[in-house]
């Protein structure tokens, strides 16, 4: 069973659906989310975001976040974690592309 549910949520990651995740700064004001495409952004943004720290497993690098911004990790950045900053109760949706190779549809 663990297997199949695996199997489906790696179609998902593969497919050309754009993966839209929810994103609430807490009381402590961070967030976090590991990401599963190398391409994002921030939509909806209701609030203030300060800082992206993208962690990854052999590099870091800090950006100014707003909603104009697309980013491209390279490929050889692997295992990369999100870290947002900004006011308490802000909220946005991340949203991480397909390959640039294939059509997009939001899901």
């Amino acid at each position: 069973m663990f297997e199949a549910q695996t199997q489906t949520l790696e179609k998902h990651i593969a497919s050309n659906n754009i993966i839209k995740t929810r994103g609430v700064l807490n009381d402590k004001a961070m967030w976090n989310y590991h990401l599963l495409r190398n391409e994002f952004s921030f939509v909806d943004l209701k609030g203030t975001l300060y800082t992206l720290d993208v962690r990854c497993q052999n590099r870091r690098h800090l950006y100014t976040v707003n909603e104009q911004s697309t980013w491209t990790i390279p490929t050889t950045w692997k295992n990369c974690r999100l870290f947002v900053k900004g006011e308490a109760d802000t909220t946005f949706n991340l949203l991480e592309y397909p390959s640039k190779n294939i059509t997009a549809s939001v899901q």
